[in-house]
């Protein structure tokens, strides 16, 4: 699979973007900034090794949330500002997804 470098959600491009200091500023390995229209991914490095399964994995939780944020209300008719930011949920779905998308089988 590959991580792109942008993409379209509700007409708003969200940009991917490596960033090699995500870990010592926030100890995080993704960031999703809704305010800036982005993705941050810590890239692999000694002090944060990452296989590609795992990088993957991290842009694919980062992209849910801003799809989850987009959806809104029509998700979550309680308190639409809280499944966007439920990370168990969120890193489950991503896992979820992961595994279907790079175990997809074609003829």
């Amino acid at each position: 699979m590959q991580i792109p470098v942008r993409f379209k959600l509700m007409g708003q491009t969200i940009s991917v973007i490596y960033n090699p200091k995500l870990i010592q500023e926030n100890d995080w390995t993704g960031l999703a900034s809704y305010r800036r229209n982005a993705i941050e991914i810590m890239p692999p490095s000694e002090a944060n090794v990452k296989n590609s399964d795992q990088l993957e994995h991290t842009f694919i939780h980062e992209l849910i949330h801003h799809i989850l944020y987009y959806a809104g209300a029509s998700l979550h008719e309680t308190d639409p500002s809280k499944m966007h930011a439920d990370e168990g949920f969120v890193d489950t779905f991503a896992g979820l997804l992961h595994q279907a998308l790079v175990t997809a089988e074609y003829e």
